[in-house]
C-alpha cells in the first residue's frame, strides 16, 4: 500500500497477487435499489473516490484510487 498526498487529494496505490480482478470496470449499483446484504462496496468506492484505475501487470492487481 503506497499512499500520497498532492494538490489533486489523496493518492493511494494497492496491488495484490490474486486472479485478474478489474475494480475500475464494475457497475455501481443505483443508490434507488435495494442490495443484497454486502452488495456496496464498488458504490462506495467510485463514491467516495475522484479517480479509480485498474490493471494487471505481471501477474499482480495494481488498483490506483484518487480521494
Amino acid at each position: 500500500i503506497l499512499l500520497r498526498r498532492d494538490a489533486d487529494g489523496v493518492h493511494l496505490r494497492y496491488s495484490d497477487a490474486a486472479a485478474a480482478f478489474d475494480l475500475a470496470a464494475l457497475p455501481c449499483t443505483p443508490a434507488n435499489d435495494e442490495p443484497a446484504v454486502g452488495g456496496l462496496g464498488i458504490t462506495l468506492i467510485h463514491g467516495l473516490c475522484r479517480h479509480v484505475s485498474a490493471r494487471h501487470d505481471d501477474g499482480r492487481n495494481i488498483y490506483e484510487l484518487v480521494l
